[in-house]
């Protein structure tokens, strides 16, 4: 799960995991007395107002409260090194006829954005009613381009436009008509964080998705989709796209979404808006830092918690007038 700690400087907490740790890295802090199962991988971002990253914090420029109570911060490395592996998600139902054009020319801009070395990789998912993986994680760009050409809306039977199906023709299949003309987001960011975590050891991993936010048929739920997202620590951003006569991008729900995960959900009023926050995306998934910590036990991980992370050096606190708006795990 999640916490954002947002103010003049800003510490997002995007996703964690229980790994192993060896007493012998140079990283800890010395006479560390932690079991390895008990220590707790967290991705941490820290930005000043202006969104600019911090790069150059320490450890013990930290504290770590679980639960109220003080736990030991093992570790603290910057992943700006790290190797990137991004599920590109694009929603192909009726309310994206209209927008689908423009937002295959941006997951073409993205991909390109993202693979920035041999070790990046992306993959590509289109959904309506079902999830469709089009290219699965690769750092072929002409593969990549070749996949997002081929998604297309694929009108159900009677389709008329805008929504409104006039076939008085009976389907061969009732389900593929309701898969045609329905969406399933949470369902789809479910299959994206599988596909990340098949082939992306050791990567930063994350799901940019474009999409109005109307979910009308997963099998998953929200809360679902962001807990299984979070606990493999995978980030969703989210590009807010959408037919206004559809109601256009839902902003609560994309919001929770991508908050709850350790992302970000972006709303362009114009198409030109989205190349810059596609740069931002990138950005963000690249100045992230690791923090490891000691915590309670290692079956903190199956109950509800609270995280708390405070700056103790009186340089960091002073010079960026820090404070907190928490949220519980």
């Amino acid at each position: 799960m999640s916490i954002f700690l947002k103010s003049f400087l800003t510490v997002s907490l995007l996703g964690s995991s229980f790994l192993p740790g060896t007493a012998n890295d140079p990283g800890l802090i010395a006479n560390a007395n932690c079991e390895p199962a008990n220590q707790r991988n967290i991705t941490v971002r820290v930005e000043h107002k202006a969104g600019a990253p911090v790069d150059n914090l320490h450890a013990a420029d930290l504290s770590l409260l679980e639960d109220k109570t003080s736990r030991e911060i093992l570790k603290l490395e910057n992943r700006t090194n790290e190797s990137v592996a991004v599920a590109v998600l694009i929603d192909t139902s009726a309310s994206q006829e209209l927008s689908l054009p423009q937002t295959k020319l941006a997951a073409q801009d993205f991909v390109e954005l993202a693979l920035h070395t041999n070790n990046d990789r992306a993959a590509l998912i289109s959904f309506a009613g079902e999830a469709t993986a089009e290219e699965t994680l690769t750092n072929n760009l002409a593969d990549l381009h070749s996949a997002i050409s081929r998604v297309r809306f694929v009108p159900p039977a009677g389709y008329a436009g805008g929504g409104i199906v006039v076939s008085r023709t009976p389907p061969r299949s009732n389900s593929q008509q309701m898969l045609a003309s329905s969406t399933a987001i949470w369902d789809a960011v479910w299959t994206a964080t599988d596909e990340l975590l098949k082939g992306a050891s050791g990567s930063r991993r994350a799901v940019v998705l474009f999409t109005d936010g109307e979910d009308t048929s997963s099998k998953k739920k929200l809360s679902e989709a962001i807990e299984h997202a979070s606990r493999n620590d995978v980030a969703v951003f989210a590009i807010g796209v959408g037919n206004k006569e559809f109601g256009g991008p839902n902003h609560d729900v994309l919001g929770k979404l991508t908050e709850e995960t350790g992302g970000r959900a972006f709303f362009p009023k114009k198409a030109p808006e989205q190349s810059e926050m596609l740069r931002q995306i990138d950005q963000e998934l690249r100045s992230d830092y690791l923090l490891t910590y000691c915590a309670s036990s290692a079956d903190v991980q199956k109950k509800p918690f609270k995280l708390k992370i405070q700056f103790t050096n009186p340089q960091v606190r002073e010079a960026d007038r820090l404070f907190y708006k928490r949220y519980a795990f």
